[in-house]
């Protein structure tokens, strides 16, 4: 969207980045963002902590790779332009969660959803490999290296992104 802070767009009275922020912290204790080193817009919020990207420019594997290192902790992953997140779903998600997994991802006749998911520490140095490897990282190039679980599910509503200003209405 040319270079707009989608995080900080208004969307149903609230911006992005509050709607987001509001269901993660019915379900998790802390809240951490990945991306942006400032932190404008994000006052409001009750944040853990924000970790800039090492591979700034490198896409949400870079975010993903950010939240592991500096949390060392198992995480869970989305992006900020997802206004109709729901908690129940998370919760259902992370429940399925096993020892012996590296990635949990959302998988729906659609597709897979790699920015609604769970990822462990272990994911950490083969995210870094792949960042060193590409200019253009891909998510699933991590997901093919580790071991990752796939929920089947059927689509949900969650796992919308807002990418076009009509999107947005």
């Amino acid at each position: 969207m040319g270079g707009l802070r989608k995080e900080l767009i208004s969307y149903r009275g609230i911006t992005l980045i509050e709607r987001v922020h509001k269901v993660l912290s019915s379900v998790f204790q802390e809240i951490c963002l990945a991306g942006r080193p400032d932190d404008e817009g994000y006052g409001s919020l009750c944040i853990s902590g924000i970790f800039p990207d090492e591979y700034p420019g490198r896409g949400p594997l870079a975010g993903i790779h950010a939240a592991l290192k500096a949390t060392g902790q198992t995480v869970f992953v989305t992006a900020c332009d997802t206004p109709l997140l729901d908690a129940g779903l998370i919760r259902e998600q992370v429940n399925c969660f096993r020892e012996g997994i590296d990635a949990l991802v959302p998988r729906h006749p659609r597709g897979f959803e790699p920015l609604h998911a769970v990822y462990t520490p272990s994911c950490l140095s083969v995210a870094e490999a792949i960042l060193r490897e590409n200019e253009r990282p891909r998510i699933i190039e991590l997901l093919n290296s580790v071991k990752t679980y796939y929920w089947d599910i059927e689509y949900h509503e969650a796992f919308s992104n807002f990418n076009k200003p009509e999107d947005f209405r």
